[in-house]
Formats: structure tokens, sequence, C-alpha cells
């Protein structure tokens, strides 16, 4: 009997104790104010980036960056560069966030291939619709589609002959990208990412630190 009534006592005592316990520490909220340095490759080109995003308030998004890339193949002998920044919203959407994002890319590349001077330059405008879960404090999946219009100028002089000559492109793009984030700590995360595009494939490693 006396087994029944501290049985009884145990049942009646133990939900006051959790409801007044403190919660265990979590670490899941996805941060947005991060600086990256990251390497990217496809069968065009490769090179290095460095970006930064920050968030506004609750829910706006600011973001820009820089890379400089090697041409391969046909072009390999010219380099270039790219600058751009991007503006976006957030919201929450079951267990992560929904990102809407602008963009706009400016860039330009020279060098000589085979004796013939080439210089390009264009310009991007792009919409991109991603998606952010946290599966714990030490890893996060992120998804996203991004639709481009890229407006190129490409000119070519010949230094044998002086020939020249020059062309403009308007081409659309669809790109679909999946990414996984390793969080070291509180501060930095190394993260690989994937690109399907109509355009190329491109695969990306990045570090980067949340402040």
């Amino acid at each position: 009997m006396k087994s029944l009534y501290l049985l009884l006592l145990a049942a009646a005592v133990t939900p006051a104790f959790a409801q007044n316990a403190p919660a265990a520490p979590t670490n899941n909220k996805i941060t947005y104010d991060r600086v990256s340095v990251g390497y990217s490759s496809n069968k065009f080109s490769s090179g290095m980036s460095f970006g930064a995003t920050a968030l506004l308030g609750s829910n706006f998004l600011i973001g820009g960056g820089y890379s400089d890339f090697d041409l391969k193949k046909d072009l390999d002998g010219v380099t270039g560069s790219s600058t751009g920044f991007g503006i976006g919203y957030k919201l929450t959407a079951g267990p992560g966030d929904l990102v809407f994002s602008l963009g706009y890319d400016q860039l330009q590349a020279a060098g000589i291939v085979s004796s013939v001077a080439v210089v390009l330059a264009g310009e991007q405008t792009s919409f991109g619709l991603g998606y952010r879960v946290k599966l714990n404090s030490a890893f996060e999946l992120s998804a996203n589609y991004t639709h481009r219009k890229v407006d190129t100028v490409a000119g070519a002089y010949d230094l044998s002959s002086g020939e020249s000559a020059g062309e403009g492109t308007s081409e659309n793009y669809d790109d679909f990208g999946i990414s996984a984030r390793y969080y070291i700590n509180k501060s930095f995360d190394i993260t690989a990412g994937y690109n399907f595009s109509s355009s190329v494939n491109t695969w990306s490693l990045s570090a980067g630190y949340n402040f």
C-alpha cells in the first residue's frame, strides 16, 4: 500500500515539475548574417568568390558578392571577374524558411587565345526562390530555383591580321541548386553545393563566418 501511495504522489507532482523545468538548450535558428569565401568549378570556368548577407529587421535580406574566374576549353587564357548585389524577403514555412530574392550582376573578362584578343562584358538579372531548413544545431539543408537573364557582348581582335568582330547575345537560364551546411560551431560553417542548370552544372565549396 505504501508503494501505491508513492506512485500516486509521483504521478501528481511530475507534471508540475515538467511544466516549470527549463527547456533544453537548442541552436536550431537559421542565421543570415554571414560572410564567406568559396571556390566553384564547372566544365567552362572555375574561380574564387567572396560574399556577404545580412538580415534587416525580421524578414528583409541584403547581400553582395565578388568573384574572379578563369575560362576553360576554347577560351583558355581568358580571365574575368563579376560583382553583384541582391535583396530578399524570408518567411517561415513549416520547419524552415522560404526565401524570395532578386539579384543583379555585372561581369567582364579579357585575354588572348591563339593570337586573338578576346573581350567579354555582360550583365545578369535573376529571380530566385529557396527553402532552408536546419535539421539540428550542426546540419542545414537548402534547395533553390533561380531564373536568370544574361546579356553578353563579346569582341575579338586578331593580332596577326588586324581583323575584328563583335556579337551580342541574350539568353535565359533556369537553375536548380541543393546544398548542405555543417556548423563547426555557432560562428563557423562549411557548405557544399551543386547547381543543375540549363547552361552548365556547377559544384561549389565555401567556408563562412556567422555573426
